[in-house]
């Protein structure tokens, strides 16, 4: 039981409500899972560019000690510019995005690998666990590439079932935090 003095047991709304926007979302997505490929085109545009925004940044962080850290600009471009053209064509992005997708894992998998060398300064366990993830994002790249119809149809399935799942966790905590 949570001991915090501030805490108040009581009915939480926001999860509750989170939760039903959650639920609704699913059920018009599966309705409509053109739709939610749109959506995902916009949101996939916003981590592209973030992520680009990171890669630069730990560019100038590991550029005097990686010797391939301009791997790290390569995929902060290719990042930005997936981003901005999803953003500013969203039909084309629905097109392509099972391919881009399978290319952004193949790059950032290959970008993954051949910097992961520092890890192992914090230790061999992170730099096997990090080398372990990025072969199998080499993995999912190469299926996604020879399977785009396919892999575009299970982008928009499994965010649509992820959302129908979290919105129901969301419906129970709100009932068991009364």
């Amino acid at each position: 039981m949570f001991s915090h003095p501030d805490y108040q047991r009581g009915f939480d709304w926001t999860e509750f409500l989170s939760g039903i926007l959650f639920i609704l979302i699913s059920v018009y997505f599966f309705s409509r899972p053109v739709v939610a490929l749109g959506s995902l085109v916009v949101i996939t545009a916003l981590i592209a560019i973030v992520r680009g925004i990171v890669n630069l940044s730990s560019y100038t962080k590991f550029r005097a000690i990686m010797p391939v850290s301009w791997l790290l600009v390569v995929a902060a471009a290719l990042d930005i510019i997936v981003g901005l053209l999803f953003l500013f064509d969203t039909a084309l992005g629905s097109l392509t995005i099972a391919y881009l997708f399978g290319f952004w894992f193949l790059i950032d998998a290959i970008t993954g690998l051949l910097t992961s060398g520092h890890l192992r300064t914090f230790g061999g366990g992170w730099f096997v666990i990090s080398v372990i993830f990025d072969i199998l994002a080499l993995a999912l790249g190469v299926m996604m590439i020879l399977q785009p119809a396919l892999a575009a149809y299970t982008l928009v399935f499994i965010v649509t079932w992820f959302l129908l799942v979290a919105g129901l966790n969301h419906i129970v905590i709100a009932f068991a935090r009364r």
